[in-house]
C-alpha cells in the first residue's frame, strides 16, 4: 500500500500526519485477551482536521476489526463527546466494549499531549 509521499499525490509532504496509539487491558475471557493482554489502537491522523484518517485495531476476529475500524475512521479527536465512545457504548456488545472505550480515551489524551508537545494550538481550529 501506498502513502501519500510514496505515491506523488502529497508532493511528498506529508507533514500533517501523525500516528496516534491508545492501549488499555483486555478483560479475561475474550478471544483476544487469549492471544494479546493488551488492546491497541494505532490511527493516522490528519493534523489539520484532527480526524482519523486510518485505523487499525488488535482484535482477534475480522468482523471485529472491520466494525471498530469503520467507525474510528473519520472521527474528530477534538469531539466531546466523542461519537465513536457513544456509538461503541449503545452497539458494541461484546465483551471488549470498555476495552474499547478505555483505549480510544487513551488514545485521544496521547494526541492532546502529542498536540501540546509540538505547541499545535486547536482552539481556532
Amino acid at each position: 500500500m501506498q502513502n501519500k509521499s510514496q505515491s506523488g499525490d502529497d508532493g511528498g509532504n506529508v507533514d500533517h500526519e501523525v500516528i496516534v496509539i491508545g492501549h488499555s487491558m483486555m478483560p479475561k475471557g475474550t478471544a483476544t485477551r487469549d492471544v494479546h493482554e493488551n488492546l491497541s489502537m494505532v490511527v493516522l491522523v490528519d493534523l489539520r482536521t484532527h480526524k482519523v484518517q486510518r485505523a487499525s485495531v488488535a482484535l482477534t476476529t475480522e468482523v471485529n476489526r472491520e466494525w471498530v475500524e469503520s467507525r474510528l475512521t473519520g472521527q474528530d479527536l477534538r469531539e466531546e463527546p466523542a461519537r465513536f465512545v457513544t456509538v461503541v457504548e449503545s452497539n458494541y456488545w461484546g465483551p471488549a466494549q470498555r476495552a474499547l472505550v478505555q483505549c480510544y480515551r487513551d488514545l485521544v489524551r496521547r494526541y492532546q499531549e502529542g498536540l501540546r508537545d509540538a505547541g499545535i494550538d486547536t482552539s481556532s481550529a
